[in-house]
């Protein structure tokens, strides 16, 4: 279609031929022009879906992390919250608790609630105010060098610390003893802090450190015995020493006078 021609033709010409061929002309161009305009009005729509869609996936993950921020932090006050029900708070006041679970979290990558937590569970199992934070530090590091969780961990620390007593050793020697018998017997920190619990009471009752118990396990089991069942022989062998007039009671009299 020619408009310029069309043009020239009406002005020069002025027939109704002509003027009609331009009112058909420009009809035309009216319904391309509308059916552009709804084209363009589809193409906006379909533009908006799309970027509400963008949006959405965009916005979700972060509102989830949001939530998930919001939820770690509610738990961690609330494990706060449940260290104060047990700490002394002169010597740990929430400020303080919550500066040393920071530090822990900072250098051992272990979540704040988890260390928390791993607080509360040590408090509870009776370990002192004053000593609670390196229980945890050490704890930590037990799990990692003996593959077991600060469940174990503090459940078999706990257990020797309040068989002992006074004469139980520092935490950080209990820990190397530990790690020492796995390295040198077939047993890991995890399976001896699994089983040490059965033996610990006859143990300290006749005398027999920590240190003694686990270079007994340490024997036992590089020459072939399971963790479970050197529990089971040390345990008898413990009771059995430790019976008056049983055979080896006497025998022990006899060599010891």
């Amino acid at each position: 279609m020619d408009l310029r021609r069309l043009a020239f033709k009406v002005e020069f010409d002025g027939s109704a031929a002509a003027i009609k061929e331009m009112d058909g002309a420009a009809s035309k161009l009216s319904d391309t022009a509308m059916k552009a305009a709804k084209k363009l009005e589809g193409m906006e729509k379909s533009f908006s879906k799309v970027g509400k869609g963008l949006m959405k996936k965009v916005t979700a993950p972060l509102i989830g992390l949001g939530t998930a921020g919001a939820k770690m932090a509610l738990d961690l006050e609330h494990g706060v919250r449940k260290i104060t029900t047990l700490a002394d708070t002169d010597i740990l006041p929430v400020s303080k608790i919550r500066e040393e679970i920071r530090e822990i979290s900072d250098v051992s990558g272990i979540a704040q609630v988890e260390v928390a937590e791993a607080v509360y569970d040590s408090l509870s199992a009776g370990v002192d105010s004053s000593q609670v934070m390196n229980f945890v530090r050490s704890g930590i590091d037990l799990t990692r060098a003996g593959f077991t969780d600060m469940a174990t961990a503090i459940d078999a620390t706990t257990t020797v610390l309040n068989a002992y007593g006074d004469d139980a050793f520092e935490i950080s020697k209990i820990h190397d003893i530990f790690v020492q018998t796995q390295d040198k017997g077939k047993i890991s920190v995890d399976e001896l802090g699994k089983s040490i619990g059965r033996v610990v009471p006859a143990a300290s009752s006749l005398g027999v450190n920590i240190d003694q118990l686990g270079a007994s396990y340490a024997i036992l089991t590089a020459r072939g015995q399971k963790a479970e069942l050197a529990t089971t022989n040390l345990n008898a062998m413990l009771n059995e020493l430790g019976a008056t007039g049983s055979k080896s009671d006497k025998a022990l009299r006899e060599i010891a006078g």
